[in-house]
């Protein structure tokens, strides 16, 4: 915008948020789920944010300024994972469709273990023992 030689900006600070407000993006979401159900589509992650306006790292990015929204985002998400479970149960989504989807939500199928060994035995003898334990169990079985 020009006025007799200064230029002002529409919007002082930058372009307004794409979400003002924590029961805006509740609100948002509850819309979105809404559409999706009343169209017969699977809700998408991508999709609510085309829907939203914004893109994927916005949506990261917007979990790290602001963290009073993080238990909110988590809740969407996890409404998400619900979805893409509830749809490879009725045959909607293939397993492969829906592990990818989950993981999009956050879920991860790798097992990580933390372990201190204090024992000075060797892991050759401690993997030994185990497998002595897991032929008594199935013996048990």
């Amino acid at each position: 915008m020009h006025f007799s030689g200064l230029y002002f900006m529409a919007h002082a600070g930058g372009r307004p948020p794409k979400i003002k407000s924590l029961k805006d993006l509740e609100n948002k979401a509850k819309l979105y789920f809404l559409e999706c159900e009343r169209d017969k589509k699977l809700p998408y992650l991508t999709g609510f944010y085309v829907f939203l306006g914004v893109s994927h790292s916005y949506f990261y990015d917007f979990i790290q300024a602001k963290p009073q929204y993080s238990e909110a985002i988590k809740a969407i998400w996890i409404k998400f994972a619900y979805q893409y479970e509830v749809n490879m149960g009725e045959k909607r989504l293939s397993p492969a469709h829906a592990i990818f989807m989950l993981k999009n939500c956050g879920f991860s199928d790798n097992v990580n273990i933390n372990a201190n060994i204090t024992d000075n035995q060797s892991l050759s003898d401690m993997a030994r023992l185990a497998e002595e334990k897991r032929k008594k169990q199935v013996k048990r079985v």
